[in-house]
C-alpha cells in the first residue's frame, strides 16, 4: 500500500468514526426530543416492507453508532474486487462476507441458494447428455421436443425431464408361447445354464410336447 493509499485509509478511519458520533447524536436527538411513532424502510438491499419505529423502545438509549465502509472503503469498483478477492483466496474472510462486501449484490443472502440452483441444472443437463453419448437418446429427444415450445421456462422444462427420468419403466406382458419356444430351442442347442429351469411347463400351458416342437420322437427326448 503507498503513502497515498495509506493516508486515504486514515482519513475513511477517522471519517468513519466521525460519522458514527453524529449518527449517534442524531439518536439521541430523535428518542430525546421527537419521541413519536415513525414509518421507517430499508436501504437498496433491505427489500423489506416499512415497519413502525418508535425511539423511545427501539433505540433505547444506544447512542452509539459503529459506520463502516466495509473492506474496499474508497477504493473504486475494481479494487474493491481485487482486494476481497486477495482477502478471500488468502482465508482470512468467508464467501458470505465477502458477498455482503461486493456494492453491486442487492440481496448477498440468496446468492448462494441461486449458485446451488445452477449447479443441480447443470447436473441434471449432464446426466442427459451422458445417456445419450451413452447410446440412450431418449432424454435428449425429450429435452428437443420441450425445447419447440414457443413460451420456454428453464426449470419448468428441467422439472419435466427429471420426472420422465424418475419415471418407473413401463411393464411388458411375456408371450407364454414364445417363451416354451425359446426355451427348447435352448435345450435344442446343448442348454445353456440358468435357462431351461425357467422355461414354461409346456403341458401347463396346452402345447404340444417338446419332441413335436422339435420334429423329432418325443420318446426320443427326456
Amino acid at each position: 500500500m503507498g503513502a497515498l493509499d495509506a493516508r486515504l485509509a486514515v482519513a475513511h478511519k477517522q471519517f468513519e468514526v466521525g460519522f458514527g458520533k453524529a449518527a449517534g447524536y442524531l439518536l439521541a436527538m430523535d428518542e430525546v426530543f421527537c419521541n413519536v411513532e415513525k414509518t421507517i424502510v430499508g436501504d437498496l438491499r433491505d427489500q423489506s416492507e416499512a415497519e413502525d419505529y418508535f425511539p423511545e423502545k427501539d433505540v433505547g438509549g444506544a447512542w452509539v453508532v459503529n459506520a463502516t465502509y466495509g473492506i474496499g472503503a474508497g477504493s473504486d469498483p475494481s479494487n474493491i474486487e481485487m482486494r476481497l478477492n486477495m482477502n478471500l483466496s488468502n482465508g482470512l474472510i468467508s464467501r458470505e462476507t465477502a458477498r455482503h462486501q461486493l456494492p453491486f449484490l442487492e440481496d448477498p443472502d440468496a446468492e448462494p441458494v441461486k449458485q446451488l440452483r445452477e449447479a443441480m441444472q447443470d447436473a441434471i443437463v449432464a446426466g442427459i447428455m451422458q445417456m445419450s453419448g451413452q447410446g440412450d437418446p431418449t432424454m435428449a429427444a425429450k429435452a428437443l421436443d420441450l425445447l419447440q415450445k414457443d413460451d420456454l421456462d428453464y426449470d419448468a422444462i428441467l422439472k419435466e425431464l427429471v420426472e420422465a427420468i424418475l419415471a418407473p419403466p413401463e411393464q411388458t406382458e411375456e408371450d407364454p408361447a414364445a417363451a416354451v419356444a425359446q426355451g427348447a430351442e435352448s435345450l435344442a442347442r446343448g442348454g445353456i445354464p440358468g435357462q431351461a429351469e425357467q422355461a414354461p411347463d409346456a403341458a401347463g400351458l396346452g402345447l404340444p410336447p417338446l419332441g413335436e416342437l422339435l420334429g423329432q420322437d418325443a420318446r426320443m427326448v427326456s
